[in-house]
């Protein structure tokens, strides 16, 4: 990764992937999101298909402290 003064905020990129998928879902993936330059966030496979969320999806917010210590 580049990291010259020269280069402004975000002019650079660097990601850890680890594939664990299916590979067929793995494809779709690719061919729908990635391909399409789609934002398939949350699971969505671009086509209108979803990948099964071990957890449900919960868009209330929660406030609450956390211990620091």
């Amino acid at each position: 990764m580049d990291t010259s003064p020269t280069h402004k905020r975000g002019d650079t990129f660097h990601s850890d992937f680890f594939m664990a998928w299916d590979p067929i879902v793995h494809e779709l993936w690719e061919k729908n999101c990635l391909d399409k330059m789609l934002n398939c966030s949350t699971g969505d496979l671009g086509n209108g298909q979803r990948i099964k969320q071990s957890w449900e999806a919960n868009w209330t917010a929660n406030p609450r402290l956390v211990s620091l210590n």
